[in-house]
């Protein structure tokens, strides 16, 4: 009914929105000159909510990420990738077991223009271990940004590009689906 939906549409504009990178596959990114940051927005409609801050340092020019092997599946040699709110990259190896790509360019305009694909990612080593229970019972496994441990249990908040997900356990991270 139309109450239902109202109530979801409210719970989504509350929701934070957090990244999980689900079943996680290593990409190596090289040609990164000089430590890259982002400031991800908790809320993209309420700036005043905060960010989430990742400052990344690449080792020998090459930063270290993990992405969700669904993305990694997709991605072609010489294909433009946008990490979003960080760079674009060119892929170099598309083998889904480990991505090799390169620095591009810093801008999300000239990302749109060459149609790339906008991707979710976490710095190497900084995820947490997270479990999502999905309707059918099953279970999804990836990891998720350290903020989520601080998330009260219930609430709800959204995984950017997975769905919506009520938190069930802070230690360790585990939520249910609500929907996409």
């Amino acid at each position: 009914g139309s109450r239902s939906s109202v109530n979801r549409r409210n719970i989504e504009e509350r929701a934070n929105r957090y990244f999980f990178v689900k079943d996680p596959v290593t990409l190596d990114v090289q040609c990164v000159g000089r430590e890259v940051s982002a400031k991800l927005l908790l809320h993209p409609d309420q700036p005043e909510r905060g960010t989430r801050d990742y400052t990344v340092k690449p080792l020998n020019g090459t930063a270290q990420f993990k992405i969700s092997r669904d993305d990694a599946e997709k991605m072609e040699a010489s294909g433009m990738v946008r990490l979003m709110g960080l760079m674009n990259i060119e892929i170099l190896d598309a083998n889904p077991t480990r991505i090799l790509a390169r620095y591009h360019s810093k801008g999300h305009e000239e990302a749109r223009e060459k149609g790339a694909a906008f991707i979710h990612w976490l710095p190497d080593g900084v995820g947490i271990d997270a479990g999502v229970m999905m309707p059918d019972a099953s279970k999804v496994r990836g990891l998720a940004e350290p903020g989520c441990m601080d998330l009260k249990i219930d609430a709800m908040i959204q995984f950017e590009r997975f769905g919506f997900v009520r938190v069930d356990k802070q230690k360790p991270f585990s939520a249910y689906f609500a929907h996409r």
